[in-house]
């Protein structure tokens, strides 16, 4: 395989792999702002809120708090 091919080849990925830490960084973001708004919504409508994270209606599940205090979660 020629040098320039495989150069070609390594700058592709190293460009993907920048891509992929950005949509990664992107995901986590995107779960952090649903974690603090299901928090939010936790207080005014409990069992919506059971039904998007898979609990049963009604069962005592603490708040869920990711990266940050329990105050913001209240």
């Amino acid at each position: 395989m020629s040098q320039t091919i495989i150069n070609s080849l390594k700058s592709q990925n190293a460009f993907l792999q920048a891509e992929v830490e950005r949509f990664a960084a992107a995901v986590d973001n995107l779960s952090q702002q649903l974690a603090d708004a299901l928090n939010r919504l936790k207080p005014h409508d409990p069992d919506f809120v059971a039904a998007m994270v898979g609990e049963e209606p009604g069962e005592k599940v603490p708040v869920v708090i990711v990266d940050g205090d329990a105050d913001d979660a209240e």
